[in-house]
C-alpha cells in the first residue's frame, strides 16, 4: 500500500516515514503543496497524510483541489491547528481524518488502518489465503506452520496480493505500487524475477501455484487458494516498546534542529524588545513556533508543546501590530513572551538529559494530559477560615498555601509561581502594608490579587481598589461561590489573543486603532469591502466587530443583519462614527450596537473600551456555555458540540458513541454528607472527566448527576470498553473533602450513530433505556444499547473456570462492570457436568481457563468439551506459571495469558476472540 506524506517539518517526517514503513507501507514524501500535487497526479495513493500549513499550496486548498478533481483518494489531515473550526474547515474540504498535532504514534497507525479498512483495500493483520498467513505485525509468512523466506520487497509484493485477492496486477502497476518516487524504478523484469523467487519459496511447502499468471494482463491469487482474510489487529507490548526507541531515536537526530527553532525564537524576542524585528524574522519565528508547537508533543514533550503554542498566539498577535512600542507595551507582551521562550529552553534541556533509549510509558491516547495545579497563596491570620478552605480547595485542583507575617510572605513569594494572591483586610492591621506591596511589587508583579473582607463595608471597597485588587470578596461567600469566583477571574486573565474584526475604508482610523491598542493581546483583521463580510466573519470568528457608519451599503444595516442572524447574534458590535449626536446614537443602538467609539479617536478611551467590552462578552458567553460547578459544557452548548459531531460523522462515514453516565446513590451522599459534599463530588468528577477524554470529545454535564460524553470514531464496543476503564479508575479514588474516604460508582448507558439513531433526542433516548437497564442489574457498571438482561442458568458469554483467589475477583468485577454474562466455576468436572446438561443449556462462546485446576489438566478438560463445543467456543487460557503451552497445544487455543496481569488485557483478548466468532457486540 502506498502512502503519500505531504509535511515540511523533517523531524515530524522522519517519524511517520520510519513508522509507516516499518508497518511495511511504501511511503513518498514532499514538502510542498505543490510537490505533493505533482506526485498525486503522477502515482496512484491508497492514502494522503497531509500538512495544512504548507509552502507554495496549503493543506486545504490541496484537498479541495483533489475533491474538485474527483479524486477519491483518502485524505488524513495532520496539523497543530486544533479549534472546531479548523477541524470543519478541514473536514468539509474533503478530508477523511483529522489528526491534531502533537499526536500519539501508534494512534496514528491505528487510524491509518481505520481509514485504510474504508477504501477499497481489505485491510487486516493476519491474511490467510488457505494455509499461508501473513502477519503484517511480525512480518512473518508461514504455510502449514512452517516458516517461509522473502526479501523485502517479495514480502511487500505478497502481501499486496492478498489484501487484493481478486485484482489482477500488472508489472507497470507493482511498480508503482512497490517502489517509492524517490527510490530508483525497477524495469519490469525485476518484477518477474521477484515473483520467480515468491514460487520458489511457495513450492518448497507444496503451494507453488498460488500466484497466478493471466498472460497479457498480470498476476493475481489463485482462485482455487483464495480464502477470505481474518482479521486480529493487536499491538504487543514488544511492537510499542519498538516503536518507543524508535521515536526515542528520531529525537536524538532531530532535537538540534529543535534547538536552532529554539534560537530563532530568543533572537526574534531579543530583536522586539530593541525595535529592530523585521518582517522576515518575524514570519519565520511565527513558523519556528509552530513547528514546535506540533513536534515537541509527539516527542513526549507536552509541556514544551503547549509553551510553543503560547508562543505562536504572541507572535501573531505582535504581526498585526506596527513596529512602534511603548514601555507598557514592553512589560504587558514581550516580557511574558520572554518568560515563556526562556521555560521552552529549559523543557527541551530537562528532555535532553532525561531521554534515554526507553521512553517512559505515557498515558493511554485518549487521556489528555492533567491541567496545571493553580497556587493559591492566601495572607490570612485566621488559621480555622484557611483551614476550611485547603479542604474546600481540594475538589476545585487548588493548591493553597498560607502565609503569617512578612518574612514568610516574602519566602513563600519566592518559592512557588503564584497563580493568585488572597489577601484579607485585617491582615494588613499589624503588617508593614507599604513593604507588602514592595514585596508583591518585586516578587510577583503580574500575579492578580483578591482582597477579602469581613466587614464588607463601602470603606474596604475602597481599600481593596487602592491595593490594586482584581476582586472583592465578602469573606462571609460560601467558600465554593469564592473558589468559584477565584477560578473564574484566573480563566478571565487568562483568555490569551482576542480577535477583533474591523469593516472600515479609511485606512488611517484602522491605523489609529491598532496604534491605541498597542499594549493589549490583539489580533486585527481588516475589511474594506463589506462584499465580502460573511465570507471573513466565518473564516476569523472574532470576538469583536468594529463597523464604519459610513460604509457605502451602510454599516448600520450590516450590524442590523448580524443581529438578525441566530449564529452570530451574540457577537458585540461597536460602531465608528464622525456624528455623535443624540438622534445618531439613537440610530447607531436602535441597529442592535453594544457601543460607539466617536472620531476622532481618543486612544486612551478606545483601548478601554475595546479591552473591556471582549472581556465582559467573553465572561457572558462563558458563564452561557458553561456548567459553573463542575466546568463542563451545559447541555445547550453541549447539544451544539453533539450536532457538530454527528454532522462530520455523516459526511466522513464514521460512527459516534453516545454515552450517558449518572452517579450511583447520589441521593444519599446528599442525604448522609450535606449537599456541600455533594457539590465536591459532582464537582471532582466533572474535573476528572476533563482529564479522561480527548480535546475534540463532547465532555458535558446536563444536570444534577447526570452527564453525558460524545466520542467521535468509536464504536459501541470501544465506547464501554473505554468507559470501563474510567469506572474502573474513578471507583478507587477517594471523594475529596470526604470525612470517611468514601468512594463511589457510576452507571452508564452507550449508544452509537447511526445504529441508535441519526440525532441526539433518538441517541439519548437509547442510551437512557440502557442507563436504566445498568441501575436495574446493580449498577456500578457500563451497559450498550445491544445488552438485554438474560437468566445466567440458560446463558452465559463468559465461562470462568478458575479457583478462588483475589485475581478471579477483580476479574468477574471487570466483566460485570462491562455487562458481560458471565458464570463462574472453581472445578474442571463440575463444568463440564453443567456444560453437558441437556436440562440447562449452557453454551458460553468464551471460556477463561485456568491451568491450575485442582481436578482435571486445562488439555484434558478441552479434549472433554467434545468436537463441536470446541468449534463454537474460543479459549482463552489464564497461565500461572510461564513456558507450561507447547507450541502444538497451541491449536486448542485462541490465545494464553500470563496471570496474574491486568483485567483490561484479558478483556482485550476477550474482544478479539469475540470478534473471531462475529461476535462484536453481546453485550
Amino acid at each position: 500500500m502506498r502512502i503519500l506524506l505531504v509535511e515540511d517539518d523533517e523531524s515530524i517526517v522522519e517519524l511517520l516515514t520510519t513508522v509507516l514503513v516499518g508497518q511495511s507501507y511504501v511511503v513518498d514524501v514532499a514538502t510542498d503543496g505543490e510537490a505533493g500535487w505533482e506526485l498525486v497526479e503522477a502515482f496512484p495513493y491508497d492514502l494522503v497524510v497531509l500538512d495544512i500549513m504548507l509552502p507554495r499550496l496549503d493543506g486545504i486548498s490541496f484537498c479541495r483541489r483533489l475533491r474538485d478533481r474527483n479524486n477519491p483518494v483518502l485524505v488524513m489531515m495532520l496539523t497543530a491547528r486544533d479549534t472546531t473550526t479548523d477541524k470543519l474547515l478541514g473536514l468539509d474540504s474533503g478530508a477523511d481524518d483529522y489528526v491534531i498535532k502533537p499526536f500519539n504514534s501508534q494512534e496514528l497507525i491505528a487510524r491509518v488502518r481505520a481509514l485504510l479498512r474504508r477504501g477499497n483495500i481489505a485491510l487486516s493483520s493476519i491474511l490467510e489465503c488457505g494455509s499461508l498467513r501473513l502477519d503484517p505485525n511480525t512480518r512473518n509468512v508461514t504455510y502449514d506452520g512452517m516458516l517461509l523466506q522473502f526479501s523485502r520487497k517479495e514480502y511487500l509484493l505478497l502481501e499486496l496480493f492478498l489484501r487484493n485477492p481478486h485484482r489482477v496486477f500488472s508489472r507497470r502497476a507493482i511498480v508503482e505500487h512497490l517502489w517509492a518516487f524517490d527510490e530508483e524504478a525497477p524495469i519490469e523484469d525485476t518484477v518477474k524475477s521477484h515473483i520467480k523467487n515468491i514460487r520458489k519459496e511457495l513450492r518448497r511447502v507444496g503451494a507453488g501455484d498460488l500466484i497466478e499468471t493471466l498472460y497479457g494482463q498480470g498476476y493475481r491469487i489463485n482462485p482455487l487458494h483464495f480464502s477470505r482474510a481474518n482479521s486480529s489487529e493487536t499491538t504487543t507490548t514488544a511492537q510499542q516498546e519498538t516503536l518507543d526507541a524508535t521515536v526515542a531515536q528520531i529525537w536524538e537526530r532531530k532535537k538540534g534542529a529543535c534547538l536552532e527553532r529554539l534560537a530563532v525564537l530568543e533572537q526574534s524576542v531579543q530583536a522586539i524588545k530593541t525595535q529592530t524585528l523585521d518582517a522576515n524574522l518575524h514570519q519565520k519565528a511565527i513558523e519556528n513556533a509552530h513547528k514546535l508547537a506540533g513536534g515537541l508533543g509527539t516527542f513526549g514533550l507536552d509541556e514544551g508543546s503547549r509553551l510553543s503554542r503560547h508562543i505562536e498566539e504572541l507572535l501573531e498577535a505582535y504581526l498585526a501590530e506596527s513596529q512602534t512600542t511603548t514601555p507598557q507595551y514592553l512589560k504587558r507582551t514581550v516580557k511574558p513572551l520572554e518568560q515563556l521562550v526562556v521555560e521552552l529552553r529549559q523543557v527541551i534541556q530537562n528532555q535532553q538529559n532525561q531521554r534515554t533509549a526507553t521512553v517512559e510509558s505515557k498515558p493511554p491516547a485518549l487521556a489528555l494530559p492533567a491541567r496545571p495545579q493553580p497556587n493559591l497563596l492566601v495572607f490570612d491570620r485566621d488559621q480555622s477560615f484557611t483551614s476550611t478552605l485547603v479542604i474546600e480547595a481540594i475538589s476545585w485542583n487548588i493548591q493553597v498555601v498560607n502565609a503569617l507575617d512578612l518574612d514568610e510572605i516574602c519566602i513563600q513569594l519566592q518559592a512557588i509561581t503564584a497563580n493568585l494572591i488572597l489577601l484579607d483586610l485585617d491582615f494588613l492591621q499589624n503588617t508593614d502594608q507599604a513593604s507588602l506591596l514592595s514585596a508583591f511589587k518585586k516578587y510577583a508583579p503580574t500575579t492578580p490579587m483578591v482582597v477579602m473582607s469581613a466587614q464588607e463595608r463601602s470603606s474596604d471597597r475602597l481599600a481593596a481598589v487602592q491595593l490594586g485588587a482584581a476582586m472583592f470578596l465578602a469573606k462571609s461567600t460560601p467558600l465554593p461561590q469564592m473558589l468559584q469566583a477565584m477560578m473564574q477571574l484566573l480563566q478571565e486573565l487568562n483568555w490569551g489573543v482576542a480577535k477583533v474584526l474591523i469593516v472600515e475604508q479609511a485606512s488611517q482610523t484602522v491605523q489609529q486603532l491598532r496604534t491605541s491598542t498597542l499594549a493589549q493581546p490583539l489580533q486585527f483583521t481588516e475589511l474594506s469591502a463589506p462584499g465580502e463580510f460573511w465570507e471573513t466573519l466565518k473564516s476569523v470568528h472574532p470576538d469583536l466587530l468594529i463597523l464604519d457608519e459610513q460604509l457605502p451599503d451602510g454599516g448600520l444595516s450590516l450590524c442590523r443583519s448580524v443581529r438578525q442572524d441566530p449564529y452570530w447574534n451574540w457577537l458585540p458590535i461597536i460602531v465608528l462614527t464622525k456624528n455623535a449626536t443624540p438622534s445618531t446614537l439613537h440610530e447607531i443602538f436602535a441597529a442592535g450596537a453594544d457601543d460607539y467609539i466617536a472620531q476622532p479617536l481618543v486612544p486612551e478611551t478606545v483601548s478601554i473600551q475595546i479591552t473591556n467590552r471582549i472581556r465582559r462578552s467573553r465572561l457572558l458567553r462563558n458563564q452561557a456555555q458553561v456548567d459553573e460547578l463542575t466546568d463542563l459544557a451545559n447541555r445547550h452548548q453541549s447539544i451544539q458540540g453533539l450536532n457538530q459531531l454527528l454532522k462530520i460523522a455523516q459526511r466522513s462515514q464514521q460512527p459516534v458513541c453516545f454515552a450517558i453516565l449518572d452517579l450511583d446513590h447520589f441521593k444519599q451522599i446528599n442525604d448522609e454528607y450535606g449537599h456541600g459534599q455533594g457539590d465536591r463530588v459532582l464537582r471532582q468528577f466533572g474535573q476528572f472527566l476533563k482529564q479522561k477524554f480527548r480535546a475534540g470529545d463532547v465532555v458535558a454535564r446536563w444536570g444534577g448527576e447526570e452527564f453525558v460524553i460524545g466520542m467521535y470514531g468509536i464504536t459501541w464496543g470501544d465506547g464501554v470498553e473505554r468507559l470501563a476503564e474510567i469506572l474502573e479508575e474513578w471507583r478507587s479514588i477517594p471523594l475529596a473533602a470526604s470525612p470517611d474516604k468514601l468512594n463511589i460508582s457510576f452507571s452508564a448507558g452507550v449508544a452509537q450513530y447511526p445504529h441508535d439513531g441519526i440525532n441526539v433526542q433518538m441517541l439519548y433516548r437509547s442510551a437512557d433505556t440502557a442507563l436504566y437497564r445498568a441501575k436495574v442489574a446493580g449498577r456500578n457498571r457500563v451497559l450498550s444499547s445491544q445488552w438485554q438482561p438474560v437468566s445466567v442458568s440458560s446463558h452465559a458469554d463468559v465461562m470462568l473456570l478458575y479457583p478462588e483467589d483475589e485475581f478471579a475477583h477483580d476479574l468477574l468485577n471487570a466483566l460485570e462492570t462491562r455487562g458481560y454474562h458471565t458464570c463462574r466455576f472453581k472445578q474442571g468436572k463440575e463444568a463440564l457436568k453443567r456444560l453437558k446438561s441437556k436440562r440447562f443449556i449452557l453454551n458460553p462462546p468464551i471460556i477463561l481457563l485456568s491451568d491450575s485446576l485442582s481436578d482435571l489438566s486445562w488439555q484434558d478438560f478441552i479434549r472433554r468439551l467434545g468436537t463441536k463445543q470446541r468449534k463454537q467456543t474460543q479459549v482463552i487460557l489464564l497461565l500461572n506459571q510461564a513456558d507450561t503451552v507447547g507450541k502444538k497445544q497451541t491449536d486448542l487455543l485462541f490465545d494464553y495469558l500470563l496471570v496474574p496481569c491486568s483485567t483490561s488485557v484479558v478483556t482485550q483478548r476477550l474482544r478479539q476472540a469475540l470478534g473471531r466468532l462475529g461476535l462484536h457486540q453481546l453485550h
